[in-house]
């Protein structure tokens, strides 16, 4: 007698107390977890403070103590996405709050400087408004660089400098390395080596000086663009005297995609995956010029006066179709797939804010064009969220919708899972376990 009653104070005891710290419910929601391919229905999600404490049936859970409430009936919440590939500078100000309107809680900034450092810095100590920020190297290119006179990282041209300057990116605090198109070989070599050796993530274009039988290798790290793909893949063996001039990975694959071989893109496939090596398509660069009618309309819409600060070198770059353009679209499509058949891993990201690309809004467009590319819908909703924190690793608490996981969330009015497009019908945004606010309609 005297052992139940104590089981009956316990019980009384604990149980006021359990979600006795819940900042905000989510009430009778359908949860896709991204634990797996399915939905959860009529559940509660509890958040305390920036944490999600609990996913229960909703019925299991009552609002007793006046917490503040979201009714999620009919609603599917999905985890916030991360863009893994983004270019961010001092004046990117603008662009912070069009990603948290599109859900974008994450961002992975592809050219490091101090000024992205200081917007790092200030988002984790809680003095800036803006997804959480993580940082690349500044851009290491060899002579000349790339981008002339705009470049601002190391320049290599001695291998025996490798390890000092990679050395000196990670003092300042950045997280990983970027490498360019216009390094040496030798030099690329040995940043892959220095790297891998000492547990150093590596992304970046595969440099033209790279032989294509060098492209996979288990040190290539990740690839952007699909960089060098066509260069593998192709039944061309050489480029122009222009695409030479120019010295550009991407002026190559251009040419180099107008002919390429299947068996060879499936060997590409198989090695990215005996490698372990991981891909960021950001196929919307090109695929955002097949739709006209998006790019024309664009300035013309709500969100026009958000894009001010690009809207005139997006116009002066125009958005027509190039020669070459749509084999280079449909090799990137079909690369993809390739890929994806061959279980290699992919990210999801933009190459925001390269013209007609805009911040946030395009996460979605990206995950479409993953799926017009061969992707299931829950595959291609992967890349933006259970992906990235395998590539980040354990300190990563995004990505899946469970107890203990940072609580960034996004809340649809229709099943993503049905139509990917449903990734854009945006109903509340939860940043830090707090509303953001509604979406631009």
């Amino acid at each position: 007698m005297k052992i139940l009653f104590t089981f009956w104070c316990v019980l009384f005891l604990y149980t006021p107390q359990k979600f006795a710290d819940i900042t905000l419910a989510i009430t009778g929601c359908n949860v896709i977890t991204m634990n797996s391919e399915g939905v959860l229905k009529n559940q509660t999600i509890l958040i305390s403070q920036d944490k999600i404490v609990a996913i229960l049936p909703a019925d299991q859970w009552g609002n007793k103590q006046d917490i503040e409430t979201i009714d999620g009936r009919g609603r599917y919440v999905i985890p916030a996405l991360t863009d893994m590939h983004i270019h961010v500078n001092k004046y990117s100000d603008w662009m912070f709050p069009l990603l948290l309107l599109y859900g974008v809680t994450t961002i992975r900034v592809m050219g490091g400087s101090e000024a992205v450092l200081n917007w790092r810095d200030s988002v984790n100590n809680d003095l800036k408004l803006a997804p959480e920020i993580h940082c690349a190297s500044q851009v290491i290119d060899g002579q000349p660089p790339f981008w002339g006179d705009l470049h601002e990282g190391p320049i290599l041209t001695e291998v025996d400098s490798v390890a000092q300057v990679i050395n000196a990116q990670l003092t300042k605090g950045y997280e990983f390395i970027k490498a360019y198109n216009r390094l040496d070989k030798d030099v690329y070599a040995e940043i892959r080596k220095v790297c891998f050796n000492n547990n150093i993530k590596l992304t970046g274009h595969i440099p033209t000086s790279v032989n294509k039988e060098d492209i996979f290798t288990g040190e290539t790290g990740e690839i952007e663009h699909l960089s060098g793909y066509a260069r593998y893949a192709s039944n061309i063996d050489s480029v122009s005297k222009e695409a030479l001039a120019k010295n550009s990975d991407m002026t190559h694959d251009h040419e180099l995609a107008q002919n390429v071989s299947l068996a060879k893109m499936k060997s590409a496939a198989e090695k990215t995956r005996r490698f372990n090596i991981w891909n960021c398509p950001t196929l919307i660069v090109h695929g955002i010029k097949t739709d006209s009618i998006f790019c024309r309309q664009l300035l013309n819409t709500k969100l026009a006066g958000k894009l001010a600060p690009v809207s005139g070198w997006w116009k002066s770059q125009g958005y027509k179709i190039k020669p070459g353009d749509d084999k280079l679209w449909q090799f990137k499509k079909a690369m993809t797939k390739q890929l994806h058949q061959q279980k290699a891993f992919l990210l999801a990201g933009t190459d925001s804010p390269v013209p007609w690309v805009v911040p946030g809004l395009s996460m979605h467009q990206e995950l479409a064009f993953l799926v017009e590319a061969g992707l299931s819908n829950y595959y291609a909703l992967k890349t933006a969220t259970v992906n990235p924190s395998i590539w980040f690793g354990n300190l990563y608490n995004k990505g899946t919708i469970e107890k203990g996981k940072a609580a960034d969330l996004i809340i649809l009015s229709a099943n993503p899972l049905e139509n990917i497009r449903n990734t854009q019908k945006i109903v509340q945004v939860i940043y830090k376990g707090k509303l953001f606010r509604r979406a631009i309609k």
